[in-house]
Order: C-alpha cells, then sequence, then structure tokens
C-alpha cells in the first residue's frame, strides 16, 4: 500500500509540474508582445522602412522573419545578449521622417525593459558590434508614441554599439 501511495504521489507531482503554471520566459513574452502589435500598420512600417533604405541606396540590410531590418556596420566578436540580460550600448536614436536626434548616449539597461525593436535586435549582435536598427513604429512606440520627441507611429533608426553584454 505504501508503494502504491508513493507511485500516486509522484504521478500527482509530475502532473502538477507540468500544467503550466511556470512563469513565462522572456522569450515567451517577447513574442506575445510581437503576436499583440497593430498588424495593418506594421506592414505600412515596413513598407516606409523598405522605401527609407531604397531611396537612400542603403544596401547589405538583413531582414528578420518576424521584419526587423538592421545593418552590421562593425562585427564584434564577443558573445550574444540574451532576453534576460543586461546591455551596455552606445547609441544614437532618430527619427527616420526627418533624422531628429530624439535620444543618444551610452546606457546600462535590462534588456527585457526595452523596445521590442531592441529586443529582437540586440540579441543578433556580438559584444562590439556596430549596427544600424530600422525599427517600425510597432516595434518602438507605437500609436503613443513618446511624446513631446517621438510622434505617435514614428519609424525609427538607432545607432548602437554594443558595448558588453552582462550576466
Amino acid at each position: 500500500m505504501k508503494k502504491q501511495i508513493n507511485i500516486l504521489v509522484a504521478v500527482i507531482s509530475v502532473l502538477t509540474v507540468g500544467c503550466g503554471n511556470d512563469p513565462l520566459t522572456q522569450k515567451q513574452i517577447l513574442n506575445q508582445q510581437i503576436e499583440q502589435v497593430d498588424q495593418t500598420q506594421l506592414q505600412a512600417d515596413f513598407v516606409l522602412i523598405d522605401e527609407y533604405i531604397s531611396q537612400n541606396s542603403i544596401t547589405d540590410v538583413i531582414t528578420e522573419p518576424n521584419g526587423l531590418r538592421y545593418k552590421i556596420e562593425v562585427m564584434g566578436t564577443g558573445p550574444q545578449p540574451k532576453l534576460e540580460s543586461t546591455v551596455q550600448v552606445t547609441y544614437n536614436g532618430k527619427l527616420m521622417s526627418n533624422h531628429s536626434v530624439f535620444d543618444q548616449g551610452t546606457a546600462v539597461f535590462p534588456l527585457s525593459n526595452l523596445i521590442i525593436g531592441w529586443k529582437i535586435g540586440l540579441p543578433l549582435l556580438p559584444k562590439g558590434t556596430q549596427a544600424i536598427l530600422y525599427v517600425p513604429s510597432e516595434y518602438g512606440y507605437g500609436s503613443t508614441g513618446f511624446p513631446p520627441d517621438i510622434p505617435s507611429n514614428s519609424n525609427l533608426i538607432f545607432e548602437i554599439e554594443l558595448v558588453d553584454v552582462i550576466e
């Protein structure tokens, strides 16, 4: 009888663990965020970004399956950040529409706290990489924008150097 109770407890334990009560991983959270963006606006953003890239004769742009476009200027050789990492970056953020700079500097951020475009783009880059991210509004600040510097539905350009990856 004791052996049957131990087996029953073991089976219940296994079933309880598999019930999905585990907290979501950062990757699952990012996937949910990507799924929740306005797909109509996202497609319109991609058209504008592609036009910008073409009109400015920008070459060697990489397009990810989720649509993020980026260009490697200098490829680094260090580790790539995970969504759970903290990153040190030097960056310059500007509006694609008129090139006005809305933010710049060197800072340390938990990657999980940043905009979707950075959450998608930075894990693609080894430490030491300098890249340009072409971030659609839906992967940036969306229809809300970030007044007064970033109007609603603004596509953004980030020139980034991934200085360090802190696990």
